[in-house]
């Protein structure tokens, strides 16, 4: 049932990388080569697949360029912002706006002027001799960014700044110039404009409006009962990466100099942040047996069983901090919903991790470098 293709994706090594991919690296990316060998093998052209926790938006951004139609559900509004910057082609001249803007950051002294306010929550860790330059020339950049007309553009412009911002201050140990920030700028605005081209290009291989994915900020449960399912039923493929049980996995934070954390991501990309961790990976990791996450888990597959049919294929790729238990929980949660793995215990299909963030492997060393794929249809 799993083509020799798909065996192969699953063992590759590649890096994240094609089409627009690498505009932000999201905790846990799904490998590309993976997401689009699934697509094909379990959907069709014009099929719907959904991803009840799109992250990075790798799934959408496989589909659309697959001619697929797709919806991708996600708490966070910066997930929602990347997905969508990630998937929205610029319009003709759009280029050249985007172009002077970035111009304009390049060539402005943005740590002597007056750059938009940045409150306490936003601005955390970021005061510090090594930090505030970096934090000031991001936030006068943004205000920039904020000038321009286009909506499109403006996140256009603010994605870039995002991708710099994380490069110079995520898990970075030793933080960059301004002078080297500057080129970093200059060096993802030429390369992420150059990306969405290409993802462009893909769509008018398809019928454009049929393949521009839907992107909803909620959660999964209740899922079922949204509005936009009263248009869309019935998927053919449910593609996800859930959040990965008891493993430290910040996908609303960046790492300061060690173990600090900020929301600035969220500040730059003109999103809203104000929950925990445990907000965004469906329960706490150091919550004995895990119950909230497994309750959070099996309500949201609930609501997206309801969307299914017997011809729909499940596909989930998770990693564990303690698979020898938690492994076991997790496929007992999803069979108790209604969907039957595919292979036994002996041909579970695991593939190892090309890379993880550093802080990933604090708690779980060895464990947190495989995924499992999971398979199932309904009973």
């Amino acid at each position: 049932m799993v083509s020799d293709n798909l065996i192969a994706a699953i063992n590759s090594q590649s890096r994240v990388a094609g089409l627009t991919h690498d505009f932000y690296r999201y905790p846990a990316r799904f490998s590309p080569i993976l997401a689009r060998e699934i697509i094909t093998q379990f959907s069709k052209p014009g099929d719907l697949v959904i991803d009840p926790f799109v992250g990075g938006g790798t799934t959408l951004v496989e589909c659309a360029s697959l001619g697929r139609k797709s919806i991708g559900i996600d708490l966070s509004s910066l997930a929602t912002f990347i997905g969508r910057v990630k998937t929205t082609p610029l319009q003709e001249g759009d280029g050249e706006i985007i172009r002077r803007a970035v111009s304009r950051i390049l060539s402005k002294d943005l740590l002597s002027s007056t750059g938009p306010k940045l409150d306490d929550h936003y601005g955390k860790n970021l005061g510090s001799q090594e930090t505030w330059r970096i934090r000031k020339f991001l936030a006068g950049a943004t205000g920039i960014a904020k000038r321009l007309h286009e909506k499109r553009c403006e996140e256009f412009v603010r994605m870039i700044l995002l991708r710099a911002g994380q490069w110079a201050l995520d898990s970075k140990r030793e933080l960059p110039s301004i002078s080297a920030l500057r080129s970093k700028v200059e060096e993802c605005a030429e390369l992420m404009l150059q990306a969405i081209d290409e993802f462009a290009f893909c769509l008018s291989l398809h019928d454009n409006d049929n393949c521009k994915p839907i992107i909803l900020e909620r959660s999964a449960v209740g899922l079922d009962e949204d509005p936009i399912f009263e248009l869309h039923k019935n998927p053919a493929l449910i593609l996800t990466s859930p959040p990965y049980p008891g493993l430290h996995m910040l996908y609303h934070r960046w790492q300061i100099e060690g173990r600090r954390e900020t929301a600035f991501p969220f500040w730059l990309a003109g999103s809203l942040d104000g929950r925990g961790a445990s907000y965004y990976n469906l329960g706490g990791r150091h919550e004995p047996q895990l119950l909230s996450y497994y309750n959070n888990l099996s309500a949201s597959l609930s609501s997206l069983r309801k969307l299914c049919t017997t011809s729909t294929t499940l596909v989930q790729v998770v990693a564990f901090s303690e698979p020898e238990w938690q492994l076991e929980e997790y496929l007992r949660v999803v069979k108790k919903i209604g969907f039957e793995e595919f292979f036994p215990r002996t041909k579970r299909i695991v593939r190892e991790v090309p890379s993880r963030k550093w802080y990933t492997s604090l708690q779980a060393p060895l464990a947190s470098k495989f995924e499992y794929v999971l398979f199932h249809k309904l009973i």
